[in-house]
């Protein structure tokens, strides 16, 4: 099956390498905060990642200005900040700590 350009179609998920990407930090950071409503993601995004829903990733504009907000304020807040380090210290204590003492008594 050819498209009107005479080419085969391209997978919905492939398309998306075909779309400009950012890697410099300062880009990034203009990109989402100081500019972000000249960078829409558009339908095929929407389509591509519709199983995320209308939440901060799926959304443009004054929506996903007012999702930044709210995950902003959240993830500032002191008790998100403590459920995420009780997990973490967990995992170092319990998995790090000792995968590198038997690391250590090991013969090399």
């Amino acid at each position: 099956m050819e498209s009107s350009s005479g080419m085969a179609p391209v997978g919905k998920a492939l398309r998306l390498h075909t779309t400009p990407h950012a890697v410099d930090p300062e880009n990034i950071y203009y990109i989402l905060s100081k500019n972000f409503s000249n960078f829409p993601k558009g339908p095929e995004f929407k389509e591509v990642f519709d199983a995320l829903g209308d939440g901060i990733f799926n959304s443009d504009s004054d929506l996903w200005k007012n999702k930044r907000k709210f995950a902003q304020a959240m993830m500032n807040h002191h008790s998100f900040c403590k459920f995420l380090l009780k997990p973490g210290q967990d995992k170092v204590e319990n998995g790090l700590i000792p995968m590198l003492n038997h690391v250590c008594k090991s013969p090399t």
